[in-house]
């Protein structure tokens, strides 16, 4: 998908494809957000003696990241608490935004997350094949917004959207080892939804805005680069309808039981 027939940021091509693409939104915010998190990284890094110095970004996050450790499991729960990243979720700029697209009452659901990949070999595991966000799912009406803290694209790592492919409703997945669709229960055969794919090319402080039914995956880095994304979950609230069950979702679906019960054993195990 390269030349779209309308603007990356309208009503319509949300509609039709999945999601907007919106360019230099929040170009200031992240720039604060990345400095907060680099000097809360530094300092947990000294605090435990894994740096020197004030490593460069990526250095720092490959040196305190460590698979396993429970300071990378430390970081993960709390740096999306950080003041800069809580008041870029409150901004009113996503909220109008979903307005246009037709959400009545945007919900900012969870805290929000910081992803952090790094492109090594033990790591390339988290990285996710095509899914949907089902996790976040609360009613019909529910999007990711994902906001790059650095430039991605296919050569740093990104995620690749899967244009339409929201019409298709919820779909199967399989925990193995992350939320996946198996490639056998995927609406079209993976050769045309990979020609049809639309791969995000954003610089920080831009903003990608997807539905959460729409089929998306991980891109890995091609180089040894640390690709840093921010990702909060909103939905529309007056969308809730108890019947479809679509808010109790997390708790009803097998492949969230099965991925608990993992990360159970995993942490009886720690």
């Amino acid at each position: 998908m390269k030349n779209p027939n309308l603007p990356f940021d309208t009503k319509n091509f949300y509609n039709k494809h999945g999601f907007n693409l919106l360019k230099n939104i929040y170009v200031k915010e992240i720039k604060k957000i990345k400095e907060e998190i680099h000097n809360y990284l530094i300092y947990f890094g000294k605090r435990n003696k894994l740096i020197n110095g004030n490593e460069n970004y990526d250095d720092l996050v490959q040196k305190i990241m460590i698979p396993g450790s429970k300071l990378r499991t430390f970081i993960y729960d709390s740096v999306p608490l950080l003041n800069s990243i809580q008041d870029l979720k409150r901004n009113n700029y996503i909220r109008k935004h979903l307005h246009k697209l037709g959400f009545k009452n945007p919900v900012a659901f969870d805290m929000g997350t910081v992803r952090f990949d790094i492109n090594k070999k033990e790591e390339t595991k988290f990285l996710r094949g095509i899914h949907q966000d089902i996790r976040s799912i609360k009613t019909k009406k529910t999007v990711t917004v994902w906001i790059p803290l650095v430039e991605v694209n296919n050569i740093n790592g990104t995620v690749v959207i899967y244009p339409g492919t929201q019409n298709y409703g919820l779909l199967n997945h399989i925990y193995d080892p992350n939320l996946l669709i198996p490639e056998d229960q995927l609406p079209k055969k993976i050769k045309y939804l990979e020609k049809k794919k639309f791969e995000v090319h954003a610089s920080p402080g831009d903003l990608c805005i997807f539905n959460c039914y729409v089929l998306h995956r991980s891109e890995p880095a091609k180089i040894n680069f640390v690709r840093s994304v921010i990702q909060f979950t909103f939905f529309d609230i007056s969308e809730f309808d108890e019947k479809d069950n679509l808010f109790f979702l997390s708790s009803e679906f097998k492949p969230f039981a099965k991925k608990d019960d993992q990360l159970k054993k995993i942490s009886t195990l720690n």
